[in-house]
């Protein structure tokens, strides 16, 4: 696997697999991000697929850039191609309101990335059918999965995790998540509940808004990105994980906003208890009122 880790962090020790980490650049909060950031990683890319070993078959992620470089390395050295699309950039980027020029440069490099795939992986339906009509050719949906063996619903539970109740947002927080309706719908929420709490557990574009829109309240909490044991031990102790997408910026098809028990304890299925039973919330509508009515509905069940 040839990436680059973030600082702080150590890659994983999958049995079989040899990770080959590079620095790249990155943004104070330690994302890659921007077009210098992209090509930090990108160029040293070309140079690592051509110096390698001949592969049997190319994986690439997003973004984009790093596709069109994998799939120029990919035909210098006869292999095929994998393009697994998490999301599509091109329609985040039109989303976040970037200048039209930047979005058809993007999408057209993520059009000659998916048009020249051997297999593309779609992490939902949404995501299969637009990568479709961008030109990808064979479609497979593999949904995104956990460790069952790090997320489980018993465990150690975070030591700096809040006493009072908590929701909690973990992964990243960009514009067109649009994130800040919780801390909207937390304010209500006080209006009954006062000493329930919200954490972001993260890192994301939108970080520095969101502390900006929480205004310093110390019911708001804000902490850095954590590798997975330890993200692990926030949802445990978490009456409800949320998280969002902005509606009517052209990316509604990815997924729709949700609130609902920490999903390591929502999939019975794959826990030690099997006969534990949970509150799944359906997904509401991305406004405050609406959010804030189903996130006081989790508060009395008190964490998991």
């Amino acid at each position: 696997m040839l990436t680059s880790t973030p600082p702080g962090m150590c890659a994983p020790a999958d049995p079989g697999v040899t990770v080959r980490s590079a620095p790249a650049l990155r943004d104070e909060s330690g994302y890659i991000r921007g077009y210098a950031q992209y090509l930090s990683f990108d160029i040293p890319l070309a140079a690592r697929l051509l110096a390698g070993p001949a592969p049997d078959l190319i994986v690439a992620e997003p973004p984009p850039t790093t596709g069109a470089v994998v799939r120029v390395a990919a035909a210098l050295r006869g292999a095929p191609y994998a393009y697994y699309a998490a999301d599509v950039w091109s329609d985040a980027a039109a989303s976040t309101g970037a200048p039209g020029w930047v979005v058809g440069a993007l999408r057209e490099a993520e059009r000659l990335v998916l048009r020249g795939a051997r297999e593309v992986l779609a992490v939902n339906d949404g995501v299969a059918e637009r990568v479709r009509e961008l030109g990808a050719r064979e479609v497979t949906v593999v949904p995104n999965g956990i460790d069952t063996d790090v997320f489980t619903p018993t465990g150690p539970r975070a030591a700096d995790a809040p006493r009072a109740p908590y929701f909690l947002y973990a992964g990243t927080a960009s514009e067109w998540q649009g994130a800040g309706v919780f801390i909207e719908a937390l304010r209500l929420v006080h209006e009954s509940v006062p000493e329930a709490r919200l954490v972001f557990l993260g890192q994301g574009s939108d970080w520095q808004a969101l502390k900006d829109l929480a205004g310093g309240d110390a019911r708001v909490e804000f902490h850095d990105l954590v590798p997975a044991a330890q993200a692990a031990t926030w949802q445990r102790g978490a009456v409800a994980s949320v998280v969002s997408i902005r509606p009517g910026l052209g990316y509604d098809f990815a997924t729709r906003p949700r609130s609902s028990p920490p999903w390591p304890a929502a999939r019975p299925w794959s826990t030690p208890d099997p006969g534990r039973r949970v509150r799944i919330c359906p997904p509401t509508p991305w406004a405050g009122p609406a959010t804030t009515t189903s996130n006081r509905s989790l508060l009395p069940c008190g964490p998991p």
